[in-house]
């Protein structure tokens, strides 16, 4: 039995189909109304670009590419490369850290950041309007 090479490339195509239908699928398990808002488009579109940008930092496994995929709308789209979120971008960028680990440290933050009482906003002069 002999393989070519066209369809090996047909069956990777076809692997990265289901990957993206299962972690879309899981999206809309997990935000079902934000998902509906964005619509189906939408939502394949930052599973596919968050898979992409994820593989780019090492992460290859279904289950940590999910994870990567939950970040994102926990998080925000852009959350690894946001400058207001850079520690999540360096935490990614270790890879000298099993993919895995950075996730888990990635959570623990967010975690700790969306569990923080909101901080009251400072007068446009400074504490308590200077």
């Amino acid at each position: 039995m002999k393989i070519h090479k066209r369809q090996l490339q047909a069956f990777g195509k076809a692997v990265e189909e289901m990957l993206e239908c299962r972690l879309v699928a899981h999206a809309e398990r997990l935000w079902p109304e934000r998902c509906e808002r964005m619509g189906r488009e939408t939502v394949r579109q930052w599973v596919r670009a968050g898979v992409r940008r994820a593989r780019g930092c090492g992460i290859e496994a279904e289950y940590d590419l999910s994870r990567f995929v939950d970040l994102l709308f926990l998080l925000g789209r852009d959350f690894d490369t946001d400058p207001a979120a850079a520690w999540a971008g360096e935490i990614l960028q270790a890879t000298d850290v099993p993919a895995a680990e950075r996730l888990d440290r990635i959570f623990a933050r967010a975690e700790a950041h969306l569990a923080a009482p909101a901080k009251p906003a400072e007068a446009p002069d400074g504490p308590a309007g200077r």
